[in-house]
């Protein structure tokens, strides 16, 4: 099969990972499903906004994907473009300290077992990573559980959501990550998602190299 192809940065989470649990969104997650009222949706948002026709779709595209069902919908679109042997690193992200109000849909450790249980139907294609953020409550111990139960094979941190790479809670997360032979990545360029209320002058700063 020759030498397998590596993606080493790789998304599978879905909008009910992301939005707060509220009435509203629920109802906006299962409206996305459906093809016809999402094109109703996305026009009436590109209208409000003056989105040009290339926002629009790209809009459309990424509104389709957080809509799946579950992480294995979302990979599988992911994989099945490219070679059979190809492997993903697949980066969760920590999205309850992000500014908002209310928990997400669907809380993290829910993210990190449907991870695993996909990476167990996907053994050879499928490696992955956890977020660790330093503002949860016992995240050094809890993350030494992620990796015992569910077998994480790396570490992802992701700054822009309002904390340094610095931090002394995290300086414990590397040293285990060294005993372990983990490896770390780290979010550092100024785009993307970014803790809300923070301006994107603020976010660089938490992100800055």
């Amino acid at each position: 099969m020759g030498t397998p192809f590596y993606n080493c940065h790789i998304h599978t989470f879905t909008a009910e990972h992301v939005l707060p649990d509220i009435f509203l969104f629920r109802w906006l997650v299962r409206a996305m499903r459906k093809p016809w009222l999402r094109k109703i949706l996305i026009w009436l948002v590109g209208g409000l906004l003056r989105m040009n026709k290339d926002s629009i779709r790209l809009t459309g595209r990424f509104l389709a994907r957080g809509s799946f069902e579950n992480q294995e919908y979302s990979f599988n679109h992911i994989y099945n473009q490219y070679p059979e042997n190809a492997r993903f690193i697949v980066l969760p992200m920590d999205f309850e300290f992000m500014g908002i109000s209310r928990r997400p849909i669907r809380p993290y450790e829910d993210q990190l077992k449907e991870l695993a249980n996909l990476r167990d139907k996907n053994k050879q294609n499928l490696i992955p990573f956890c977020a660790v953020d330093p503002r949860r409550p016992n995240v050094v111990e809890e993350f030494k559980r992620w990796h015992r139960e569910y077998n994480i094979n790396g570490v992802k941190i992701y700054p822009n959501l309002g904390y340094y790479p610095h931090d002394p809670v995290l300086m414990e997360v590397y040293e285990y990550c060294e005993k372990e032979k983990l490896p770390v990545l780290a979010h550092c360029s100024p785009g993307g998602i970014r803790k809300f209320g923070l301006s994107l002058e603020e976010a660089k700063e938490f992100a800055h190299p």
